[in-house]
């Protein structure tokens, strides 16, 4: 059997009193404790694995690629991709981040993400591309003609801006655009359209369209050719007027006359 003194159980006495007495006071602490644990929570350091390509498959070496803070823009990651297009961020603090990749020539992408965990993110910016302007077709003779893209028009902003949810593992982020983006590229040629379907390239600002039937409506569409493809394409509707011409016209003025003798066959059509 186990003895207590009388001071030892003076104590517990004491104790149970002060328990019994003020239990709001051990609640209170409690909270307190749980208040500065959430107001100061804690953090740790992850790595973010970024992977760069471009759409015209050419190396993404130079791309300026950044990661702020959403709440804390003091969290400020940057680094340059390499050739490999491959950069890791050791070290991330767990956050949400506004992250901005740019590479002169590209439209620019941004997105935000919370990063939780370790993530590979696979980004690919696209080429900026811009549209010839002003198409026109005549519809007696079927000739389209148009002009050079401008670099320096605007266009609308419609750049990528994603909220990714913590786990999404599968998502590819692309670029896309955002006024003029930054730089420019030369293009190659021009695709003409007819009804949404190619027809043929040029490297002139003018293409002949194949006989149409008269009295019937067409889209025509033409589009700049660049390295990654396709720009978007400048339309123009219209109605073919075009009529099959007389063949084979010739002529012949008589010696001491002021009359000709002029020829020709019927037109002929083909189809």
């Amino acid at each position: 059997m186990r003895y207590f003194t009388s001071s030892y159980l003076s104590v517990i006495k004491a104790v149970t009193i002060l328990l019994l007495t003020f239990p709001g006071v051990i609640k209170i602490a409690a909270a307190e404790k749980n208040h500065l644990n959430n107001h100061f929570p804690e953090t740790a350091s992850v790595t973010v694995t970024i992977h760069v390509t471009l759409s015209t498959g050419e190396s993404p070496e130079g791309t300026m690629l950044t990661m702020t803070g959403v709440q804390n823009p003091s969290l400020y990651y940057e680094q340059t991709a390499p050739s490999s297009g491959e950069v890791v961020f050791t070290g991330v603090t767990e956050a949400n981040y506004t992250i901005h990749a740019a590479l002169q020539g590209f439209y620019e992408f941004d997105t935000v993400m919370t990063i939780t965990s370790n993530r590979q993110i696979p980004v690919i910016l696209r080429e900026i591309t811009y549209k010839p302007r002003n198409l026109s077709v005549d519809s007696l003779s079927l000739r389209a003609s148009w002009q050079v893209p401008d670099p320096e028009e605007k266009s609308l902003e419609r750049r990528l801006s994603a909220i990714i949810k913590p786990g999404d593992k599968n998502a590819v982020f692309r670029s896309v655009k955002r006024g003029t983006g930054s730089g420019h590229r030369a293009l190659s040629g021009y695709g003409v359209f007819l009804d949404g379907l190619l027809v043929g390239n040029t490297t002139d600002t003018s293409f002949v369209f194949e006989p149409l039937v008269f009295g019937q409506s067409y889209l025509a569409g033409v589009a700049a050719v660049y390295s990654s493809g396709y720009s978007e394409q400048d339309t123009s509707r219209f109605t073919s007027k075009f009529l099959f011409p007389p063949r084979n016209t010739s002529g012949v003025i008589p010696e001491m006359t002021d009359y000709g003798h002029i020829t020709w066959e019927a037109p002929e059509d083909p189809q």
